[in-house]
């Protein structure tokens, strides 16, 4: 079947024209050239087109798939009549491609932009009536269950699926499904649909029979999917791209859990690709490449994408690059067809005898696995044998031998195990491994075996299939400690969903193989972090975390997303244990730092979303069927534009409203760019779960932020109001309505008379109290059992917990006694009150004022602390000294000389006559409990607070004239407390006030009501839905803001997060470094030193000229682009110092310009000084 024997299958005619004719009539095509060729699902039938002919012929497959018989055909007169009847001007000018054929002999035909089914057999065309069918179709296939479905995409975005039912020729559309806006769709012979979407750059399959989400594949954003092939038994997806060097990429994904299982990238274009073999085990791939004007072809382990040898399988498919286009062999899962002129042959693959000896050729390296550590077809079996054997007590010790043990892997390289007795203890083996390459070998590794005698050691060893070794042994001196491992090691590997091998243990002297091995750090870079957390080693620690950090960048900035995801989501997942680790490390920071302002493509685009606003398609939940709606809102649409043509005034009536809004509502478009954030493992939570969440879920790294530093990075400002507007705020204003209901039952029982509402109702809302209370108690229950310490730590906390049990506790007895006493109920509502107007806090409008709030009382709160201090000095004090030292009743008037007595403090009044004269009677008022505040301490102490905001009337019963002590004492507390401490609090209030009127921490009591939300009120399954919980968030940012971030963070001096930049914002901030603009300006001040030597002959004055001339130039040209206060600042310094300035500040070109035609002498001493 080689190509060279193609000159032979080509069919011999007469040379006679009429003979000719006859016979071409005769034949499939009219003997022309067969173009395509389709499978019906089943792969029972098969149809063909010839592009010359303009005809199709249906061919029935024989069970021996060697040959295959006529069926039926529709000739080119015939498809004139069923497509286009008698319009024959536009038949000439339509373009042909055959798309597809179902089992029961319909074909899909692509005319133009527009598809046509056609009954084969009947030669009819069928009609297909659906709502949203017209226009454009993204794609269309039939299914393996006889069904047809077909993709629409703008402006509908919908599935429809037709069948046909028994006893009738037309299809009947059964179902229609809603989809979200796709980029581009592709649907498979097995009901599985996958949408691209644009952002995020994910494929997403579905099941259209169970319309659920099954898998999402994340992309390499520099590559766009030409070609997608999923193999038969579902397990693997193939997807090929093309590079920007005219290259093809592929990718295999696991269709089970979306991971990219290998890809590689080839020099060639791609011709030919899917999937071959009985079980389409290997993927075949072909093209040409234009380079070296060769076409080359591969057999491709799907697991590794590694070529096979390919030297007998050219026998069977060798096309070159003159004829890889008219080639007449084709390759398609198990076939070889053959394409003969008007004929066509089909044999099975896995007959071939050519594909068996490539098959047993290649053996050994067959499926095999190229890491091991996604290798659990070979080492599960070898654990769970090793397993059985220490379960049955067979020996699983090797005796010791002096020869070494020899492994051989081809003639690649051979392991070597050598065994050594240790010579200080005789239980333990020294056991090294090293490979042998030729006549080099690698470093040894050494490994302890420990074991039960002195005579033998535990090991069990297996050389893979990829050349890999594994080896068994215990680290601890019994058999039993072998079985533990190895049990916990297959539970390990059950659990796992991606199914990988469990993390490895840390070992110091492997460390730095770990960090250089990429791989490695995408699995297990969380478990390792975990482990030197345990050990608190710091200097590994900052060299794993740092060098995960940098291979996250670096996939990023090749497009590799989920690498980059990978990378992070290691780092994100240690995040907490890390800090508690040591907070001296910044390791939350750092990581913000790094994933801050990462643009997945230098795109300026023009968008009406505010700043830091989300952007893409998150509400990947399972697919469902249009609604009586969708039908309603469809018709209007298909309406509207006729009503703007027929009746435009009714049109102008209709559409004001929403023309009232844009003009007046709508924000206007502004230049912004695309950033991304990575989520996975930081603010998503892991996809196993149980009900075990509703009494305790650890935090992620999200709900643990707790600084205000942390919110001022863009990446979490555009995170919390992706949360916020998600489904932030309708959980919020859920919580408040519940607690307004709380509120107002207990409110209108304590303010309403007994007189206007009955005592039933008042009992319906008492209990409503309890109900209620109860609620919010719950919640508070769990956030105590969360993070006990911090609960009681913070005052907010205390304060919700008296206003829900203070309430609730008080209607419980009114409901069961009596009512309570006023001043309880006084107490509840305004406890109610306070806490509702607390709820505004997470409103922009409000939030920032209780920002301000809540950040000024912990700024001056120790400042509070020591101005309570004094008071309760001068209250203690001032209680000794006006304290009464007699006993005294306030209704039994008392004769003493005790002058702090109240009876002696009181005014006392006589009697005036009405000529003037003064009785000798006296009146005294009777005194209270307010006449001497300083009876008690308690009441001194509010005395002091009185005296503390200017009301002095607790002392003015005193006189001042002979009562020194209590002048001393009011004179120092007037001083230091109301005229000293009181203005020095409003001066620190103003600071406090400065530094916290901010947005940050806005955000931050946001982000702290986000995370209570996350923790306490969702239920496990809503806090792993994609689409309020992404893996990937884009979000849109200003290009002026950004602007204004990069000037903030350069007069910040942040040059640490200036030079993590990425080069394209860089480019769209117009932001340059000092060291960059230097950097350029090398050649030129090189240049410029070697004028100086050149110049020595030249006479003093002129060179000062010169140099004052080209002085005075540069100035001139670097005062255009310095800001105007560096300009003055310029001016005022010497020539030298402006010089050195325009070298920084202007550019390069302006440099050259101004030097090229100048010979003067540069002043040296000023080049070496920049």
């Amino acid at each position: 079947m080689s190509s060279s024997g193609s000159e032979e299958l080509r069919i011999n005619v007469d040379e006679d024209d009429s003979q000719r004719e006859k016979q071409n009539s005769n034949m499939p095509h009219g003997g022309k050239k067969i173009s395509e060729y389709v499978f019906s699902p089943n792969v029972q039938y098969i149809v063909t087109w010839s592009d010359e002919d303009k005809s199709i012929v249906g061919w029935t497959i024989r069970e021996e798939y060697g040959k295959l018989k006529f069926d039926n055909s529709i000739n080119s007169e015939e498809l004139k009549t069923i497509v286009l009847e008698t319009d024959k001007q536009v038949y000439k000018k339509t373009s042909y491609e055959l798309i597809g054929v179902s089992n029961c002999k319909q074909i899909i035909l692509k005319i133009n932009e527009d598809f046509e089914i056609i009954d084969i057999t009947a030669k009819l065309r069928q009609e297909l009536n659906a709502q949203g069918l017209k226009e454009r179709i993204s794609s269309i296939t039939f299914l393996e269950d006889g069904d047809l479905a077909i993709v629409r995409g703008d402006p509908v975005f919908r599935v429809f699926i037709f069948s046909k039912f028994s006893g009738k020729q037309q299809w009947t559309c059964k179902n229609i499904i809603k989809l979200k806006k796709f980029y581009e769709s592709f649907i498979f012979k097995n009901g599985k649909l996958l949408l691209l979407f644009n952002i995020p750059f994910v494929i997403m399959q579905w099941d259209l029979k169970t319309l659920k989400l099954e898998t999402q594949y994340i992309l390499n954003w520099k590559l766009v999917p030409f070609s997608l092939r999923i193999n038969s038994d579902n397990k693997l997806l193939a997807v090929s791209s093309y590079t920007n060097d005219r290259e093809t990429s592929i990718h295999v994904y696991s269709t089970e859990s979306g991971a990219v299982v290998a890809h590689n990238s080839f020099k060639e274009r791609l011709h030919k690709f899917c999937f071959i073999g009985p079980k389409e085990e290997y993927l075949f791939f072909s093209g040409p490449q234009y380079d070296t004007e060769k076409y080359n072809f591969y057999i491709l382990n799907p697991h590794t994408l590694k070529p096979q040898d390919t030297e007998y399988f050219s026998h069977i498919y060798s096309p070159t690059y003159e004829n890889y286009s008219e080639y007449q062999y084709d390759i398609i899962s198990d076939f070889i067809i053959r394409l003969d002129i008007s004929d066509l042959s089909i044999q099975r693959l896995s007959h071939n005898e050519i594909w068996k000896i490539h098959l047993q050729s290649q053996e050994r390296y067959a499926n095999y696995v190229s890491n091991t550590f996604f290798n659990i077809k070979e080492i599960k079996p070898f654990v769970q044998d090793t397993l059985e054997k220490s379960k049955s007590d067979q020996i699983l010790t090797q005796g010791y031998s002096d020869e070494p043990k020899k492994l051989s892997y081809g003639k690649s390289y051979t392991w070597i195990i050598n065994a050594i007795p240790n010579s200080y203890v005789k239980i333990i083996y020294n056991i090294t491994v090293k490979a042998i390459i030729g006549e080099n070998s690698t470093n040894s590794k050494s490994i302890y075996a420990s074991t039960d005698n002195e005579d033998s050691y535990i090991l069990e060893y297996k050389l893979l299939k990829n050349g890999d070794i594994i080896l068994v042994h215990s680290k601890e001196t019994a058999q039993q400690s072998t079985k533990r491992q190895l049990i916990s090691f297959i539970n390990k590997i059950n659990k796992s969903k991606i199914k990988i091998l469990p993390p490895p243990t840390y070992y110091t002297i492997w460390i730095d193989d770990f960090m250089n091995n990429e791989l490695a750090l995408k699995l297990y870079g969380k478990d390792i972090l975990y482990q030197l957390a345990q050990i608190n080693h710091k200097y590994l620690i900052e060299q794993l975390f740092a060098k995960c950090l940098n291979y996250s960048i670096s996939a990023f900035k090749n497009g590799d997303t989920y690498s980059f995801m990978l990378f992070t989501s290691q780092v994100a997942s240690a995040l907490i244990k890390l800090e508690e680790c040591n907070k001296n490390l910044n390791v939350t920071e750092r990581y913000l730092s790094k994933i801050n302002l990462l643009i997945p493509e230098n795109y300026v685009n023009d968008s009406i979303s505010s700043h830091l606003h989300h952007c893409g398609i998150y509400d990947h939940m399972p697919l469902s069927m249009i609604s009586s709606l969708d039908y309603f809102l469809f018709w209007i649409s298909e309406k509207w534009n006729p009503l703007e043509k027929k009746y435009p005034q009714i049109y102008k009536i209709l559409v004001f409203p929403y023309s009232f809004y844009s003009d007046y509502f709508t924000n206007y478009s502004q230049k912004t760019v695309r950033l991304i954030i990575p989520l996975l493992n930081f603010a998503t939570f892991p996809e196993e779960y149980s009900y075990f969440e509703l009494f305790y879920l650890p935090d992620n790294s999200f709900t643990s932020l707790d600084a205000p530093n942390y919110y001022k990075w863009w990446n979490i400002k555009a995170l919390i109001n992706f949360k916020w507007n998600t489904y932030g705020k309708l959980y919020y204003f859920i919580i408040w309505t519940i607690y307004v209901i709380f509120m107002c039952c207990f409110l209108i029982v304590s303010t309403i008379s007994e007189d206007a509402i009955s005592w039933n109702y008042q009992a319906i809302l008492l209990i409503s109290t309890i109900f209620f209370g109860f609620i919010h108690l719950i919640f508070e229950v769990r956030q105590f059992i969360h993070k006990p310490m911090f609960y009681i730590a913070s005052p907010w906390n205390w304060f919700d917990l008296a206003a829900i049990l203070v309430p609730t506790i008080t209607s419980f007895i009114w409901l069961h006694d009596e009512k309570p006493q006023i001043w309880i109920v006084t107490i509840a509502s305004f406890l109610l009150e306070i806490r509702f107007l607390l709820f505004f806090r997470a409103l922009k409008y409000f939030g920032k004022y209780f920002a301000i709030m809540i950040g000024v009382a912990q700024q001056i709160f120790s400042f509070l602390v020591i101005l309570g201090i004094l008071v309760l000095a001068f209250a203690h004090s001032l209680h000794l000294l006006l304290r009464p030292t007699s006993k005294f009743s306030y209704v039994q008037p008392s004769n003493t000389n005790d002058a702090n007595n109240p009876w002696n403090l009181v005014p006392t009044y006589k009697l005036i006559s009405y000529n003037g004269a003064i009785g000798e009677s006296l009146l005294i008022e009777t005194p209270d409990e307010n006449t001497n505040l300083f009876t008690m301490f308690s009441t001194s102490i509010l005395a002091v607070y009185f005296m503390l905001t200017g009301v002095s009337r607790a002392v003015s019963s005193w006189s001042l004239v002979n009562n020194w002590t209590l002048t001393f004492l009011l004179v120092i507390f007037s001083f230091f407390t109301t005229i000293y401490l009181l203005n020095l609090f409003i001066s620190l209030l103003g600071n406090a006030i400065n530094q916290t009127y901010n947005e940050e921490s806005f955000l931050q009591l946001r982000g702290e009501i986000l995370a209570e939300i996350e923790l306490f009120w969702m239920l496990p399954h809503q806090r792993r839905k994609k689409n309020w919980f992404p893996e990937l968030l884009y979000y849109e940012a200003s290009v002026h803001e950004l602007k204004k971030y990069i000037k903030n963070l350069k007069d910040e001096h942040e040059d640490e997060i200036l030079q993590d930049l990425l080069p394209e914002i860089k480019e769209i901030a117009e932001f340059k470094d000092d060291n960059e603009i230097l950097q350029n300006l090398l050649p030129a001040i090189k240049k410029l030193i070697e004028s100086k030597d050149s110049t020595k002959d030249l006479s003093e004055d002129s060179t000062k000229d010169s140099t004052k001339d080209l002085t005075k130039d540069l100035a001139k040209d670097s005062t255009k682009d310095l800001s105007e206060d560096s300009t003055k600042d310029s001016t005022k310094d010497s020539t030298k110092d402006l010089a050195k300035d325009s070298i920084k500040d202007s550019a390069k070109d302006s440099i050259k310009d101004s030097t090229k035609d100048s010979t003067e002498e540069w002043p040296y001493s000023l080049i070496m000084q920049e």
